[in-house]
C-alpha cells in the first residue's frame, strides 16, 4: 500500500514538474513572441512615420518656396 501510495506520489510529482516546465517554456515562447510583435510593430511604424514627417517637411518647402 505505502509503495503504491510513493509511486503514485512519484508520478504526481513528476507530471506536476514536467506541467511546471512546459509553462514556464510557453511563457518564454509568450514572452519571445510579445518581444518580436512589440519590434515589428516599432520597425514598420518608424519608417511611415519617417516618411509621414518626410512629406510634411517637403510640404512646408513647398509652400514656402511658393510664396
Amino acid at each position: 500500500m505505502l509503495i503504491m501510495l510513493t509511486r503514485t506520489y512519484m508520478i504526481m510529482n513528476a507530471s506536476i514538474t514536467s506541467n511546471i516546465s512546459a509553462m514556464k517554456n510557453l511563457e518564454s515562447m509568450y514572452l519571445l513572441i510579445k518581444v518580436q510583435n512589440s519590434t515589428i510593430k516599432t520597425s514598420i511604424t518608424i519608417p511611415i512615420f519617417s516618411v509621414f514627417y518626410l512629406t510634411k517637411i517637403s510640404e512646408k518647402k513647398n509652400l514656402t518656396k511658393k510664396m
